[in-house]
């Protein structure tokens, strides 16, 4: 699980998290014209490959974050019969 973790935090600092390079260009947009370059950041994308890869990332932090709550509680989880359904949904993640 830390190893996950430590992935998932380390793709969120690297895509926006903080302000850097693979923040900016990964969104940035550029139109050459006659005589011109428009630079253009994204801040909303539509549907395509960035809004899958980020729905699939935020539910693998969505899963890190059970996972974690599970250890912290686990007495709860056990009474909830929780943690079959976290497996079953983490699969494929």
């Amino acid at each position: 699980m830390s190893a996950a973790y430590g992935e998932l935090y380390e793709r969120l600092i690297q895509f926006g998290a903080h302000p850097n390079e693979k923040s900016i260009t990964s969104n940035l947009r550029i139109e050459k014209g006659a005589g011109t370059t428009m630079l253009n950041q994204v801040y909303l994308q539509g549907d395509g490959k960035a809004l899958d890869y980020w729905l699939r990332t935020a539910s693998q932090l969505g899963m890190c974050t059970l996972k974690i709550f599970e250890r912290s509680h686990h007495a709860r989880f056990a009474e909830l019969k929780f943690s079959p359904r976290i497996a079953d949904l983490a699969l494929g993640l």
